[in-house]
């Protein structure tokens, strides 16, 4: 489990930027199974296939330089900020800038 204060910074923002979709979000269970569980309504496969993809698109994150298909590698250090990006994307059409969620322009 991801406790660093990078996801954890990211987590606090991802809650105040959508708390009704947070609010049972339970920070002693496993968050990357809570994470999945926020999109279960989606086919496992076609998941599979949507998050492999979110993990090769350059244009989901603004403001930084990245190196082809690695840059979610790069950028996040963990399975659960990779999910965490990938929920605030495919839910609500946001991004991480560094320091909070934006909406996608």
């Amino acid at each position: 489990m991801d406790n660093s204060k990078e996801f954890q910074f990211m987590l606090d923002k991802a809650i105040e930027s959508e708390p009704s979709d947070f609010k049972n979000f339970d920070r002693t269970r496993n968050l990357q199974d809570q994470l999945q569980e926020m999109i279960k309504h989606r086919e496992s496969t076609t998941l599979a296939i949507w998050f492999a993809d979110f993990c090769n698109i350059n244009e989901y994150l603004e403001g930084f330089d990245w190196d082809g298909k690695t840059k979610y590698l790069n950028q996040f250090i963990s399975m659960e900020q990779l999910w965490l990006a990938f929920v605030m994307k495919e839910k609500f059409n946001k991004v991480w800038n560094g320091e909070n969620w934006i909406k996608e322009s």
